[in-house]
């Protein structure tokens, strides 16, 4: 029987398509949620909760095991390109894979652990657009308990330059013009009205706000077109012959905006990996955040 029409795309593929091609020998479907998630009204660990019920035949990942540098004093911090790639190896993607990734509640895991594949020159995975949250509303099926690893194999990194960078890049952006430091938190938490988890509250100075919320369709979930996103960001001042950086609290809503922009065709952007989390818990480094409240009389 011949094989149907193949639309993978190394950026997002449907619940259509996933559907579709389950089966297939070379797909490597992770389910790649962190932390707490809850499930039924009861608060369980990510991994639990893949037991609880997966897209069937996806694999679950611990980006804090292999997909994070365990010497970095930040959660999910880029390892060595090396401990990279061999945990991708080891995790099942070999050079002829086709990846799909997904996270519970919102793309940043999946979207970081698609950014940490491009930054070792592997093209062929995307994010599976939607979410566990639309398979889930279209009433298609589910699988419980744990799954098998992937055969491992060897991915062999071919690093691309530029895709993270530290804070003395982003010093030295902010004092140029052919840059661009975009914030991807809610507003909230750009402006400093929201509490920060990472010491001072508000934003690097200079930078502007693009939350990963607006690059997705409130209803659907789904991402915005490419040239919806382009707007997006042309919004708040990028264009296409200007350099990008993202950030957030740890590198995780960046991950969504650093996709987007590749999705939408913009050819240079980096994420400012360590971010707030670095940032804000350093008082020589420029934020703009609220006034202080004035002391009580």
């Amino acid at each position: 029987m011949p094989r149907k029409e193949d639309s993978f795309s190394p950026f997002l593929v449907s619940t259509n398509w996933l559907a579709d091609h389950l089966a297939d020998p070379d797909l490597r479907l992770f389910d790649v949620s962190q932390g707490p998630v809850v499930v039924g009204g009861e608060t369980i660990s990510a991994g639990q909760a893949f037991e609880k019920e997966h897209i069937p035949g996806a694999r679950y990942l611990d980006l804090k095991s292999g997909f994070s540098d365990p010497e970095s004093p930040f959660n999910y911090m880029a390892p060595a390109t090396a401990v990279l790639a061999a945990a991708a190896g080891a995790a099942g993607i070999g050079p002829d894979s086709r990846v799909v990734i997904y996270s519970a509640g919102s793309y940043g895991f999946a979207a970081r652990l698609w950014w940490l594949l491009r930054s070792i020159g592997f093209s062929n995975a995307a994010l599976l657009d939607g979410g566990k949250e639309f398979w889930i509303g279209e009433r298609r099926s589910l699988e419980t308990g744990t799954v098998a690893p992937y055969p491992a194999t060897i991915l062999q990194a071919k690093p691309l330059s530029g895709t993270f960078v530290g804070r003395e890049d982003v010093l030295a952006a902010l004092a140029r013009n052919d840059t661009v430091v975009i914030n991807n938190l809610p507003a909230n938490a750009y402006s400093g009205a929201a509490e920060s988890k990472n010491g001072r509250r508000g934003h690097i100075t200079g930078s502007v706000n693009v939350p990963q919320g607006d690059l997705t369709d409130p209803a659907s979930k789904r991402f915005l077109s490419p040239e919806e996103i382009r707007q997006r960001f042309a919004g708040a001042g990028l264009t296409a012959e200007k350099r990008a950086i993202t950030y957030c609290g740890a590198g995780v809503a960046a991950s969504v905006g650093a996709f987007a922009l590749a999705y939408a065709d913009h050819s240079d952007v980096a994420i400012y990996d360590a971010s707030l989390a670095e940032w804000a818990c350093d008082p020589s480094l420029p934020m703009s955040a609220p006034a202080a409240p004035p002391d009580p009389a």
